[in-house]
């Protein structure tokens, strides 16, 4: 059998939910299948969603992302924002937090950047203390860890980076995922206290491999 340049099409916009015939009408099963929602630009899962879902309307993801929170924003594959299955988060996590060290947080070096052992040591817990009561923006987070030194040194200041500096970090090792949004301004929570029945170690990290797309 011949496989032709239109076969190879038409299978890969029925994979990708594109074609008339594979439309959806389940977020959370498109982003899985997908292996995430890119969703570095705010419209982005949203447009994706749009071209998937039949009938789809913006509150259709909001209810899932920030309502029922079976999906979940956070940093992913190739260290960029993606909307992932809240079920499939410790496989992410476990599959890419090693990438992170040792590829994408490379950049996060002394002297710019505060040490491994200071993040590990104090900023992390500092982090997770600023978050105990609530989901807050990134300058509420900055203003918080930054107010528990006299005197913070200059690597300090820039590790709220809009770019996501230590809340990427963060991420990747599974305190931190992005909660709802305040206007157009982000915010952050506690993993376990945003999906407190996620299970980090339910997983190791060759298994991981094998499960993730």
């Amino acid at each position: 059998m011949t496989v032709t340049p239109e076969h190879l099409t038409k299978l890969y916009l029925f994979k990708q939910f594109l074609s008339s015939a594979a439309r959806e009408k389940d977020v959370v099963t498109v982003a899985g299948a997908l292996c995430g929602l890119h969703a570095q630009a705010a419209l982005t899962p949203y447009l994706s969603l749009f071209n998937r879902i039949k009938n789809f309307e913006p509150e259709m993801l909001e209810d899932v992302l920030y309502r029922e929170k079976s999906l979940v924003k956070t940093w992913c594959v190739r260290g960029a924002l993606h909307i992932i299955p809240s079920g499939d988060f410790s496989i992410y996590h476990n599959a890419l937090e090693r990438m992170w060290f040792e590829h994408h947080g490379r950049y996060m070096r002394p002297p710019e950047w505060p040490s491994k052992e200071e993040r590990r040591e104090f900023l992390y817990p500092m982090i997770t203390e600023a978050l105990a009561e609530k989901p807050l923006r990134r300058k509420e987070i900055s203003s918080k860890v930054l107010s528990m030194f006299k005197n913070p040194p200059n690597s300090y200041k820039r590790l709220f980076s809009a770019w996501g500096g230590i809340l990427k970090e963060t991420s990747y090792l599974g305190l931190a995922v992005h909660a709802e949004p305040i206007g157009n301004e982000t915010c952050f929570a506690r993993l376990d206290q945003w999906l407190p029945n996620i299970d980090l170690h339910e997983v190791d990290e060759d298994q991981a491999r094998q499960d993730c797309c």
